[in-house]
C-alpha cells in the first residue's frame, strides 16, 4: 500500500516495513518543516510495521533543511524548520521499531545526522556523506556535534563536524557511521534481507535494546535543543546569509572575521539620519551584517521623507497631517541599531578614527559613512526668518503652509526642482505666485534651456508669473511681517510670504580640517569611499564621486540616489566591491503631471522631441552629444518614454533612438 506524495513525502508499506521516501529530487531531497513533520507523522504511525526504512529519490538521500530560507532573516520561517527538525529525529529515536536509513546517494548536512540518528545504515557504493553546516552559514547542532562522536569517536566527529568535508560510502563504513556498503543496483535487496531478518526477531526485545541504546541520544537532547536555540538567534546574521546565498549561487562563501566588515565586532558609524543614513543601516542588515551600527543626527527626529513637502504635503487638505518619516519607528527598532539623535558630529579624527559630538563624546569607528545630507541655499539679503522660508525639514513645510492661503501673494525665490513644485502647489491653492528666476527659464539645471523654456511657458499658462534673468537682493517689511521683496533692477514684489529655493550646499563644515577631500561634497571614487581613506565612505547629497559613465565628479540631490547608493556602500562595506554606476533619476509633480529626467541634461546639449509636443500636451525628448545619448526627459508620458529610458540605461545612441521613434510614429 502507498500513500500519495504529501508534501514531499512518499509512505510505502511494503511487506514487514513502512517505506518512507523523501521526493524531493530538484532540491536533493532537502527537507522543509512540512516533509519534517510529514516524516515524524509516518514513523509515529509505523506500530504495527517490524521497521521503518528512510531513503531518497532521485540518486539523493537527503540534503539537510532547505536553504532557500536562510538567505533572508526570516525568523518564523527558520525557527518551523529548526522545530521540525528536532521533532523529526525525536521521532526517528523514540519510534518503538529499528529505524534503516537505505542511503542511495549523497547524505549532507542535515541529511548526515539523520543517517546518525537512525538505528542501522545501509549504503550505495555511490553514497556520500558529510556536515555542511559551517560551510552554509549553520552548525550541526542535531546529531553532528553530539551523539555522532559517539559512534564514530570525538575527533572524527568534529572533523566532519568543522570541516565539512565529503566521505565516500566506503570511508563512512570505515568511521563506523554505517552497517554495510552494497552495490547500487543491490541496496534495496539488502535492506529487504536485513527487514526480513529483523522480522524474525521478537519485537519487544528489539524494542528494549533500542530504548536502552539511546542513553547516548537521550544525554544529548539538551544540547539538542540549546544549539537549536542559538541558532535562532544567528537567524540573518552576515554569515548565515552569505553562506546560504553562496550554496543556492552555487559559489564559495566568503565569511569575515570578527574584525572584517561585517563582522560582529566591527563599529560602523553612520553620521546623518537622513534617508541615505537609514537607508545605509537597513542595507547592511539586509546583508545580514552583525555590526555594531550606531546612527548620528544633529535632529531630534529621524528626517521625513523630504519629495512630498513641495507637493502633497503643502497642498494636504488636514492642515495638521504631519510628514511621513523615511522610517517607521517599529522597523528602525527591528534594526537593533544604536541612535544618537539630537547630537552633532562636530569633528572627524581619521587617524584615531573618532567622530566628535557636540556633546563632547567621541565615537570610535571601523568604518564611517557621512550622509550628513546638504542645506538650503541662504541667499544675501534673505536670511530664513517668520516671513521667508526655506522648504527641507517638516517644520519648514508647515511654516509654508500655514501661509499659503488663497488669495495669499507668494513670491518664489529661485526655479530650480523645489521652486517650480512649490509654485505650482501653491497656486492649485489659490495663491498669487511669482517665480524670480535668475537663469533664461525654469529649471535650467534638470531641463537645460531648450526644455526650461518650454516647461516655463507651461507654469505661465496655468497662471504663475514668471520673472526671468531678475535676482532678488532683499525683503520689506511691516508691522505684519514681509510686505514685498526688492529686486535689483529697483522692482518691488508684494509678498505675503516668500519661500527661497535656491538650491543647496553639502553639510560638510563639520570635515573640514579631518583631510578628508571637500569639493562641493566628500570627494568619492565610484565605489563611493573618500578617496584616500578606505574606511570612510559618503552617501546621498553630501556625497561627490567619480561617474564612470560621465567621466567626471557627480554631486546628485535626488531621492533614488540616495536610496541607491546606500544599497552600494553597505554592499562594499559588507566584502563585494561594487562601482555606483547609476544613471541619475529624479521625477518631479507639476502641471499636474509627472516629469521624469533620467540622466543628466548638459547646458549644450543637443535636444530632440521623440514623442508628442513640449509646447502643449505629453512628450518625450532625448539630449546628447555628439552620437551619445545622455538623457530622456518626459512629461507625462510615462509609457511612451519607457524605451527611450531602457535604450540611455542600455548605451544606446542617437542612431537607435531616431529608429525607435520612427518605429512608433
Amino acid at each position: 500500500m502507498t500513500a500519495p506524495d504529501s508534501a514531499g513525502v512518499i509512505v510505502t508499506r511494503r511487506g514487514d516495513a513502512t517505506w518512507i521516501t523523501l521526493n524531493r529530487p530538484e532540491r536533493r531531497n532537502a527537507y522543509d518543516p512540512v516533509m519534517a513533520e510529514t516524516i515524524s507523522a509516518a514513523i509515529d504511525d509505523a506500530s504495527r510495521s517490524r521497521a521503518v526504512v528512510i531513503t531518497g529519490s532521485g540518486g539523493s538521500f537527503c540534503a539537510g533543511g532547505a536553504l532557500s530560507g536562510l538567505a533572508e532573516p526570516d525568523v518564523t520561517g527558520m525557527r518551523g524548520l529548526y522545530r521540525g527538525s528536532l521533532r523529526m529525529f525525536d521521532a526517528v529515536r523514540s519510534c518503538p521499531r529499528p529505524v534503516i536509513a537505505a542511503v542511495n546517494g549523497a547524505a549532507a548536512g542535515g541529511g548526515n545526522e539523520l543517517v546518525v540518528a537512525c538505528d542501522l545504515a545501509i549504503a550505495a557504493e555511490s553514497a556520500t556523506f558529510g556536515q555542511t553546516g559551517p560551510r552554509v552559514g549553520s552548525a550541526p547542532v542535531t546529531g553532528a556535534t553530539n551523539v555522532m562522536g559517539v559512534q564514530i569517536g570525538e575527533k572524527r566527529a568534529k572533523e566532519m563536524a568543522m570541516l565539512c568535508r565529503r566521505y565516500s560510502a566506503t570511508e563512512a563504513l570505515g568511521l563506523g557511521l554505517v552497517n554495510a556498503v552494497v552495490p547500487d543496483a543491490e541496496l534495496t535487496a539488502t535492506v529487504e534481507a536485513w527487514i526480513a531478518e529483523l522480522a524474525r526477531l521478537s519485537p519487544r526485545y528489539l524494542e528494549i535494546t533500542k530504548i536502552s541504546s539511546n542513553v547516548w541520544w537521550n544525554a544529548a537532547r539538551d544540547s539538542f535543543a540549546t544549539g537549536l536555540g542559538m541558532l535562532v538567534q544567528a537567524i540573518g546574521s552576515a554569515d548565515m546569509t552569505e553562506g546560504a546565498r553562496a550554496f543556492l549561487d552555487k559559489r564559495p562563501p566568503r565569511f569575515p572575521g570578527p574584525d572584517e566588515p561585517g563582522g560582529p565586532d566591527v563599529r560602523v558609524v553612520v553620521v546623518g539620519a537622513s534617508l541615505a543614513g537609514v537607508r545605509t543601516v537597513q542595507a547592511l542588515r539586509r546583508r545580514g551584517c552583525d555590526a555594531r551600527v550606531t546612527l548620528v543626527g544633529a535632529e531630534p527626529a529621524i528626517a521625513c521623507d523630504r519629495p512630498p513637502l513641495s507637493k502633497s504635503f503643502l497642498a494636504a487638505a488636514d492642515r495638521d497631517a504631519p510628514a511621513a518619516p523615511v522610517i517607521a519607528p517599529d522597523r528602525l527598532a527591528a534594526l537593533d541599531v544604536a541612535l544618537r539623535l539630537g547630537t552633532a558630529a562636530v569633528a572627524l579624527d581619521p587617524r584615531e578614527r573618532t567622530v566628535v559630538l557636540d556633546d563632547g563624546d567621541r565615537l570610535p569607528y571601523d568604518a564611517l559613512v557621512v550622509t550628513t545630507g546638504s542645506a538650503p541655499r541662504v541667499l544675501p539679503g534673505l536670511p530664513p526668518g517668520s516671513d521667508v522660508h526655506v522648504l527641507r525639514t517638516e517644520h519648514d513645510a508647515a511654516a509654508v503652509r500655514a501661509g499659503c492661503a488663497p488669495g495669499a501673494k507668494v513670491v518664489v525665490v529661485g526655479g530650480g526642482f523645489i521652486g517650480a513644485e512649490v509654485a505650482w502647489t501653491a497656486r492649485g491653492l489659490g495663491c498669487e505666485v511669482t517665480v524670480v528666476e535668475p537663469a533664461r527659464a525654469l529649471m535650467p539645471r534638470g531641463l537645460g534651456p531648450v526644455l526650461g523654456a518650454a516647461l516655463t511657458r507651461r507654469h505661465v499658462r496655468a497662471g504663475v508669473r514668471v520673472l526671468l534673468g531678475a535676482e532678488v537682493t532683499g525683503v520689506e517689511s511691516g508691522r505684519s511681517g514681509v510686505e514685498a521683496v526688492r529686486l535689483r533692477d529697483g522692482r518691488t514684489l508684494p509678498a505675503d510670504l516668500v519661500v527661497v529655493g535656491a538650491g543647496s550646499v553639502p553639510q560638510t563644515r563639520w570635515l573640514t580640517g579631518s583631510g578628508l577631500p571637500l569639493d562641493d561634497g566628500v570627494v568619492c571614487d565610484d565605489r563611493l569611499r573618500a578617496a584616500g581613506l578606505p574606511d570612510v565612505y559618503a552617501a546621498g547629497d553630501v556625497a561627490r564621486w567619480h561617474h564612470p559613465r560621465y567621466r567626471a565628479l557627480v554631486r546628485c540631490e535626488h531621492w533614488t540616489n540616495a536610496v541607491e547608493q546606500a544599497d552600494v556602500v553597505a554592499a562594499n562595506l559588507t566584502g563585494e566591491d561594487l562601482p555606483y554606476t547609476a544613471v541619475p533619476y529624479v521625477w518631479s509633480d507639476q502641471l499636474g503631471t509627472r516629469l521624469h529626467i533620467h540622466g543628466r541634461v548638459g547646458p549644450h546639449d543637443w535636444v530632440r522631441v521623440v514623442h508628442g509636443d513640449p509646447g502643449d500636451g505629453a512628450f518625450v525628448a532625448v539630449t546628447g552629444r555628439g552620437e551619445e545619448l545622455r538623457a530622456v526627459v518626459a512629461l507625462g508620458a510615462a509609457r511612451a518614454h519607457a524605451p527611450y529610458r531602457d535604450l540611455l540605461l542600455t548605451g544606446g545612441d542617437w542612431e537607435q533612438a531616431r529608429t525607435l521613434a520612427e518605429g512608433c510614429s
